[in-house]
């Protein structure tokens, strides 16, 4: 919120979430879908609407026409919050705004129709088209080629890129690379065989335009207009799929797209369009499962996260969860009860793909949301590393079943082995290896000994990965 605005949004969320009570119950009904909608999506960004409400709004109305949402019903919600924040600004729960220029960006998009949303099933059949393109032959493995380069190389036009020479690959990214060298030939200056010195620029591109519509028509990949505008559709939708706002990729993609008319992009600078560029890629030729945080809404407890997820289970990629523990033990007269308490609650960690978080977040947006990182300006999604999440699980004492974090020295550790507990419970004491009880998690746990300061012997198992050997 800007320091000179007196609006609390606490407030104005108050607001929206009651003033349509007040209203008839078809009234009712209609503003509380568009305001369950809006702060679903919005979740901390709601927080800055007073000083970028163009912005936030045109992001939710993308957001929503890119989950498949049709473009009626995505202005019929717009203009219902906005309706709503107009009866804010008569109670001065919000400044004197006007929200004519956003909804005449909407009209002139709604008369072009001219995004294609990327559903689960397009962008599966597009990562196949990706992964697959190795094994195909002749012609279709270079238009294949031609249009995947294109796609994941937005810095270069389609004819760049039919056009690209050998002394080019040296300016591709690594990403790139591999796409381009399987046509190279020592006899020719140009990568793709398109036959560039006898044949005309507008019969090469006219050819390459067929190719590659009938590829994409062939593997079921929607198609917007001509292959350029397709690609250019599949790449935004692959980018908001990643979680990225409208804003932000109107701020880097150079291209006059009626849907990013909507929003204003943001400030960013040659690093962090770099580095997008790069995670685009990065998802569209690998798309791997990563470490990100989610955070539970006030009295939202985790069993009723992960009831949501059963509940989803058929159609949502449900993602791995670690809601790290400790075990309290209570004494109730002369029966010990036990309970788990949280190490950090509210916070649970996910892993899953970038293509998945949006999905996700709209089926359990209503009682968590996915952190942000906040240090850049184009606000991403937070990854956590493999070794940040390594060494956390280290120092706690819990692990996940895809951490194989060995400590140099301690893969094969015998009876009578002098070891130091590195995390967890009594992390720095020294101990002794008594035996290896039977593995039932597919990691080692020793059985140790040590005596404590009080002069107490204790024989506790332990991880492996909790294990140094001195």
């Amino acid at each position: 919120m800007a320091d000179n605005l007196p609006y609390n949004f606490s407030d104005l969320s108050d607001f929206l979430r009651q003033f349509p009570t007040s209203l008839s119950s078809a009234t009712c009904s209609a503003y509380t879908k568009a305001v369950r909608s809006f702060l679903t999506f919005a979740g901390e960004d709601a927080a800055n609407i007073f000083g970028e409400t163009d912005r936030i709004l045109g992001d939710w109305f993308v957001d929503m026409i890119a989950t498949g949402i049709s473009i009626k019903t995505a202005s019929y919600y717009l203009d219902n919050l906005c309706s709503i924040l107009g009866a804010a600004i008569e109670k001065t729960l919000f400044p004197d705004y006007s929200f004519r220029s956003l909804k005449e960006k909407v009209r002139v998009f709604k008369a072009t129709e001219s995004f294609i949303p990327v559903s689960d099933s397009d962008l599966s059949r597009l990562l196949t088209m990706v992964r697959t393109s190795d094994k195909q032959n002749g012609e279709i493995a270079i238009y294949t080629d031609i249009a995947i380069l294109s796609l994941i190389y937005p810095d270069i036009s389609l004819e760049d890129t039919l056009y690209l020479k050998k002394k080019d690959l040296d300016t591709l990214p690594p990403e790139c690379r591999e796409f381009a060298e399987r046509h190279v030939s020592s006899r020719k200056s140009y990568i793709f065989p398109l036959g560039q010195s006898a044949t005309t620029p507008s019969q090469i591109r006219h050819k390459a335009e067929k190719k590659i519509l009938s590829l994409l028509r062939y593997r079921g990949i929607p198609i917007s207009g001509n292959v350029s505008d397709s690609l250019t559709n599949l790449w935004i939708g692959t980018a908001l799929r990643c979680g990225y706002r409208a804003s932000t990729i109107a701020s880097v993609f150079n291209r006059n797209h009626p849907l990013l008319q909507i929003v204003s992009g943001t400030d960013t600078n040659g690093y962090e369009q770099k580095d997008i560029f790069g995670n685009i890629r990065t998802v569209l030729v690998e798309n791997p499962k990563r470490w990100h945080v989610m955070r539970l809404r006030q009295g939202v407890k985790f069993s009723t996260l992960k009831n949501r997820f059963d509940i989803f289970r058929e159609t949502l990629p449900t993602p791995d969860t670690f809601y790290p523990c400790e075990e309290i033990a209570h004494k109730i007269g002369r029966k010990m009860v036990y309970k788990d308490k949280p190490l950090i609650p509210g916070i649970v960690f996910i892993k899953t793909r970038s293509t998945d978080i949006a999905p996700i977040m709209h089926h359990v947006g209503d009682i968590a949301w996915c952190m942000r990182d906040r240090s850049r300006r184009d606000c991403p999604y937070a990854v956590i590393s493999r070794n940040a999440m390594e060494t956390f699980q280290q120092v706690i004492g819990q692990f996940t079943s895809d951490s194989k974090l060995y400590p140099l020295g301690t893969v094969e550790l015998k009876p009578d082995d002098r070891v130091i507990i590195i995390g967890g419970d009594y992390s720095g004491t020294e101990a002794i290896v008594e035996k290896s009880p039977k593995d039932t998690t597919g990691d080692i746990i020793y059985q140790i000994r040590f005596i404590d300061d009080t002069g107490f012997e204790w024989h506790i198992p332990k991880d492996q990965r909790l294990l140094r050997k001195l």
